[in-house]
């Protein structure tokens, strides 16, 4: 500003000392040197800090003109810090609404703004949680994010299952927080219920042998439509079950169908007779045991005993094959050789079964 009384000439504007060029001085075009300004006129200078380096930077702005005290200088400084990088998450976390299992949401939207002072670098974005395969990301950031830029994430609630799902995006990059990450949540309701059709029930009493016949009804949730499959499981023993292959849902109607469990009837079984064992502790005897009883038959079918022996040797031997033949009698019965009582018949299932079906079987 020219404070005297006569024109000024403005010869130069610069910047010296020891950090002159962490500075950079931009005079205005009525500023530029060689200028005239006349008494009270002033024109501007700009003035940027950019360090080279961290800590206190120090530099003088300095005016040659023809004034008395030429040149004339006033000290501008500034302190450099570290460069860093640094994320803003908006919203931080998303919550969506409820929407029927199979059918897809809404879009919702998530701002990353390089809030730091440095360039932000973007190495990966990923979709993880309890439950990732229920929503959808369309990524919008990658590479570098210059400062106080921003890149938008598109996410989509599309569940698979029913009930609370949640998943969580996760961004890695260079800023000292990283990774952040985006809570995501929502609720899905069934896309389809089975209950009995009207006039039907979820159990059945039959005789063992018929067929129980369960009429059902499905009906689709709001905005679901598509082919359900079913599975049957968890039969009575010895009992089929059918049910139909798929039902086609559509358009809010329910669709009405049958599933068939077929039973046995009862049946019998003759048990089977265990052959003649000999007991393990007598097994070492079994052989000797057998050879005397052959030669006592043989001695006393040829008469060499009753020729030769003495009345008491044959006595004796008579004896002996007595008892042998009553031990062999005691033998076979105990082991279950002698005769056995006839069969009895087993009927292994009642007369009558109860079939219930789960409430909601699919």
């Amino acid at each position: 500003m020219n404070t005297g009384n006569q024109s000024l000439s403005v010869n130069t504007i610069s910047l010296t000392g020891i950090n002159a060029t962490d500075f950079t001085a931009s005079p205005a075009v009525s500023c530029q040197s060689p200028t005239v300004l006349l008494p009270n006129a002033s024109c501007p200078v700009s003035l940027v800090f950019r360090p080279s380096a961290t800590g206190l930077r120090q530099a003088s702005l300095t005016v040659t003109d023809n004034a008395p005290g030429s040149p004339q200088s006033m000290s501008v400084s500034g302190t450099g810090v570290s460069a860093t990088s640094a994320v803003t998450l908006l919203p931080g976390s998303v919550s969506f609404s409820t929407i029927t299992q199979g059918t897809t949401g809404i879009p919702r939207s998530v701002s990353v703004t390089n809030s730091g002072t440095a360039n932000l670098n973007i190495f990966s974005v990923t979709l993880g949680g309890a439950n990732p395969n229920d929503f959808i990301l369309a990524n919008g950031c990658s590479g570098s994010i210059a400062i106080n830029a921003s890149c938008t994430l598109s996410v989509t609630f599309s569940p698979l299952g029913a009930g609370q799902r949640t998943a969580s995006v996760t961004i890695s990059d260079d800023a000292p927080n990283s990774p952040q990450t985006v809570d995501l949540s929502g609720i899905a309701s069934l896309a389809f219920t089975i209950a009995a059709a009207a006039g039907s029930s979820l159990s059945a009493t039959v005789t063992a042998g018929q067929t129980a016949q369960f009429n059902l009804q499905a009906t689709p949730g709001t905005g679901f439509a598509g082919s359900v499959t079913f599975a049957c499981a968890g039969a009575p023993t010895a009992a089929a079950c059918t049910a139909p292959p798929s039902v086609q849902l559509a358009g809010g109607n329910s669709s009405n169908f049958s599933v068939m469990v077929t039973t046995t009837g009862t049946g019998a079984i003759i048990p089977i007779s265990h052959p003649l064992r000999v007991p393990p502790s007598l097994a070492p005897l079994f052989i000797p045991f057998v050879v005397i009883c052959l030669l006592l038959l043989f001695l006393r079918k040829t008469q060499i005993v009753g020729g030769f022996a003495s009345p008491a040797i044959r006595f004796a031997l008579s004896g002996a094959l007595a008892m042998i033949l009553l031990l062999e009698t005691f033998w076979s019965a105990g082991c279950g050789g002698g005769g056995s009582s006839a069969a009895s018949l087993v009927q292994p299932q009642p007369p009558r079964e109860l079939l219930r079906l789960p409430a909601h079987s699919h």
